[in-house]
This record gives structure tokens, sequence and C-alpha cells, in this order.
């Protein structure tokens, strides 16, 4: 009777957090990806801040008993940056030298998530950021929360947060510049 109660013991105290291996890549089977509200320009130069956006990185444990010594470093910046860099270039080309020039700074980034008995209950992501695009500049929060889907992994579950604010980011992106 000692051994099962101690694999529950077990099993509830944290060690059921399953690894999170996140993807930089922004996932093709995205239904936003083929929503573009205007002609998209041909070119585009992309510049990130803060500088280097990929040392952009924060310390983040999950909620709840079950993660909450489950500490992990996200590199938000780069998983943002690739994704909308990625999203971009379906439709665009990324050079330096474009006469369509964005800035987009980090402002911050708030992401909580809580594991349930076999996955995430819930995943939220908030992303203040301000887009500067032909020396004009609009702030906005981005948010976007996925509660409860039993039959996606925990990594798919941030991975999809990631992929739909990168999508709106480069949503505005491209609007902006078509104007």
């Amino acid at each position: 009777m000692r051994i099962p109660l101690f694999i529950v013991l077990l099993r509830i105290s944290g060690c059921s957090a399953a690894p999170l291996e996140i993807s930089e890549q922004l996932s093709r089977d995205s239904p936003e990806m083929l929503i573009i509200d205007s002609t998209p320009p041909k070119s585009v130069s992309l510049k990130w801040a803060p500088q280097p956006i990929d040392q952009f990185i924060i310390s983040q444990n999950a909620d709840g008993f079950t993660g909450r010594n489950d500490y992990r470093d996200f590199a938000v910046g780069r998983l943002l940056s690739i994704r909308v860099e990625d999203y971009i270039k379906t439709v665009s080309s990324i050079v330096n030298d474009s006469d369509n020039q964005a800035t987009i700074t980090i402002e911050a980034v708030n992401l909580n998530y809580k594991y349930s008995i076999r996955n995430l209950a819930y995943a939220k992501l908030l992303v203040n950021a301000e887009i500067t695009v032909n020396r004009k500049s609009k702030s906005k929060i981005y948010y976007r929360q996925i509660i409860d889907q039993p039959k996606m992994e925990a990594s798919k579950m941030l991975e999809s947060l990631f992929d739909e604010v990168a999508i709106e980011i480069g949503q505005d992106i491209l609007s902006t510049l078509a104007r």
C-alpha cells in the first residue's frame, strides 16, 4: 500500500511537469497565416529592440502546486522575432535597405501557465510591444490564452500562444506598411 501512495505523492509534487521543448519556428498549420488585409509591400526592413533580441529572456515558473518548482528560462525575444519574421517572409522579403522600415520594441512580456494532472490547465501570454513603421509609433498589448486542451501537449500549447501573438504582430506591421 505504501508504494502506490508514494507514486501518487510523487506525481502530485511536481514530477509530472512535462519537459517544455518549444520550437522557434512558426507553425505552418496556423489558419491565421492566410489572413492578410491588404497588399503587402515587396520588401521590409525589420529591427528589434532591445538589442540583441536573442538575449531578451524571462525566467518563469508554473502556477499552482504541481509546477511551482518548475523554473524555466524562455527566450521570448527569439521565440517572437523568428516567428514574426517567418510570417512576414510568407508574403514579403526581409532586407536591410528597404524603404519600408519597421522597428519592434518588446517592452514587457508576461507568461503564465499551470499544470493539470496530465497537461497544462491553462497558458497565458501577454506582450506589450511598440511598433514603429516609417517613423510612426503605435503601442499595443497582445494577449492570448488557451484553457484546458487535454489532447494538446504542453509545449504545443505554449507554441500556439507564441504563434498567435507573432502572427498578430506581423499582420499589424504589414497592414501599417500597406497604408
